[in-house]
């Protein structure tokens, strides 16, 4: 059926189709052009901004310069330039050799090795002079090795080292005693050594620590031998960013022998010293205590204050006060340190060091800080030095240790330092003490009432390096062999040098000491050296200079 359809439909003729299309008219009235609707705009004005010709005020934390001592050095010697401890690059080495008038050879070198994890320095010097007095001869040879290695999150460190100093005991009348080289020596050894550990950075605790020992041998020529170890545990535990509580507990123990005596000396302090501290932009304090037992000759408790304030009033201006007590130990390596012509003890005592005192600090400008402090200082069981004129054949070669029961002492101290850039720097340091109360003896013997140094470096050019020292004090007192007290000169030693590169590693130096030959004593009856001039040369490698 279909099929039949298609037939019948393909079989019809087709029918015509019309495709012609009616004419039309079209107007165009314009050419098209999109257009946006116009939208308000933000418009800027670029300027620059204006120039602040006001500087800006920078706010620093100068640290207390104040240290002094109540013993000076008689004497300049040459020493190079250390470098800075935070910056010491590795791998840097120098040799500094010279020689002198009065016989002086001169000798120092440094070195120093390692990596950021570990770092080793090698120390050695040596110096050594005759005057014209007969047997006015000295000698000191020092040899120091200190490194530390990093583990983890701790540093272990540690030092070891020799020194020998070599005197002569030649304050005597030289013309009416004659005495050979062996009778006269007195030499010193000290062995020393130290380990410790600590931790790189505070934990997230804020805490930290820091224990060490020390450990030295002390000997001389005529058969006494001292063994001083130091043990300490400092630890610190900070809260926030303003309090911080540390704790410092240490033993100072000592065993003295020699063959005047029938049995050794022991001399033990222990002290624990618990402080706790706050510190803020404008204020800081530190405020504990420090119990301490010296075990000396039966023992004695002592509880010493330990309290230090500083108040800043206004930017450059601070106001410091504090009240601190300590024992300070007398052995046998100390008191030679204060005066290496004494007799050997025979017994030990330790001093109860006492110290109230404020003042203020500050700066003025950019370039002078200052410092100005009074202390009231008593000292209990001080040590005084007198020429024994009874065990040593009238001579007074040697000084005999006296044990002055009590001594106040009123003291004003100074200090005023300019400082340009890093190419000039002058410091000057004053102390003026004022003893009184004196229970024992009848002069604080051998004591410098009055005392000013003063310290010039001056860089004019890169690699040219001038110095100068100042060194003046008052009259102490000594004692002759009536008893009678007597005040020695005063002193006045100025010393000036001059170090400059001729080479990128070779360089020259020249140290003249005591120019104006001032012939003072500083102990009584050892006159110290005349002028004296050094000069040498300095060898620099491993480092860019």
């Amino acid at each position: 059926m279909a099929s039949l359809g298609c037939a019948i439909f393909l079989s019809q003729p087709l029918l015509a189709q019309d495709t012609t299309l009616p004419s039309r008219t079209v107007n165009v009235t314009s050419t098209y052009k999109p257009v946006l609707q116009s939208a308000s705009k933000i418009n800027f004005t670029a300027t620059l901004p204006g120039v602040d010709a006001k500087p800006p005020v920078l706010q620093y934390d100068i640290p207390d310069q104040s240290l002094y001592f109540s013993y000076l050095p008689a004497g300049l010697q040459p020493l190079a330039l250390r470098p800075d401890t935070n910056g010491i690059p590795l791998n840097s080495n120098y040799v500094k050799a010279g020689f002198g008038n009065f016989t002086t050879p001169y000798a120092e070198a440094g070195f120093s090795f390692g990596n950021p994890k570990s770092a080793f320095n090698i120390y050695a010097s040596h110096i050594s002079s005759r005057g014209n007095i007969q047997y006015q001869d000295y000698s000191k040879t020092d040899v120091q090795f200190d490194g530390r290695v990093k583990t983890g999150s701790s540093i272990v460190y540690g030092k070891a080292g020799f020194k020998l100093d070599d005197y002569n005991l030649y304050g005597y009348d030289h013309t009416l005693y004659n005495f050979t080289s062996g009778q006269v020596q007195q030499n010193y050894q000290t062995f020393n050594a130290s380990v410790g550990v600590k931790n790189a950075t505070s934990n997230e605790y804020g805490f930290s620590y820091d224990p060490h020992v020390d450990f030295s041998v002390f000997r001389d020529t005529r058969s006494a031998n001292e063994i001083n170890a130091l043990v300490s545990v400092p630890l610190e535990r900070r809260f926030g960013d303003n309090w911080a509580f540390r704790v410092n507990v240490a033993g100072d123990l000592t065993v003295y022998n020699t063959d005047s005596l029938s049995k050794s000396i022991t001399n033990n302090i222990f002290y624990v010293t618990p402080v706790l501290s706050y510190q803020n932009e404008n204020f800081t304090l530190d405020a504990g205590i420090n119990p301490s037992w010296d075990n000396n000759e039966g023992g004695k408790f002592n509880l010493f204050p330990h309290i230090n304030l500083t108040l800043k009033l206004a930017a450059p201006f601070s106001v410091i006060a504090g009240w601190n007590g300590y024992y300070q130990k007398n052995s046998f390596q100390y008191l030679a340190g204060l005066n290496p012509y004494m007799e050997q003890p025979t017994s030990q005592f330790n001093t109860e060091v006492r110290d109230l005192f404020g003042g203020i600090k500050g700066s003025l400008g950019t370039h002078v800080t200052y410092l100005a402090k009074m202390s009231f200082i008593k000292d209990v069981n001080l040590p005084l030095f007198v020429n024994d004129y009874q065990g040593d054949t009238t001579t007074g070669k040697t000084f005999t240790t006296l044990e002055e029961y009590q001594l106040k002492n009123l003291q004003f101290h100074g200090e005023l330092a300019f400082t340009a850039a890093s190419h000039f720097s002058l410091t000057v340091a004053a102390d003026v003490n004022n003893y009184y109360s004196i229970k024992t003896y009848a002069q604080p013997w051998g004591l410098v009432p009055a005392s000013l140094t003063a310290k010039l470096r001056w860089q004019p050019v890169k690699d040219v390096t001038f110095k100068a020292d100042l060194f003046t004090w008052g009259q102490p007192y000594y004692q002759d062999k009536n008893d009678k007290a007597y005040r020695n000169n005063g002193a006045f030693d100025l010393n000036a040098g001059v170090e400059f590169s001729i080479s990128r590693s070779v360089g020259l130096w020249l140290d003249c000491n005591n120019i104006f030959n001032n012939q003072y004593q500083l102990l009584n009856q050892y006159q110290v050296l005349g002028f004296n001039i050094l000069g040498g040369v300095v060898f620099s490698f491993g480092q860019s200079r």
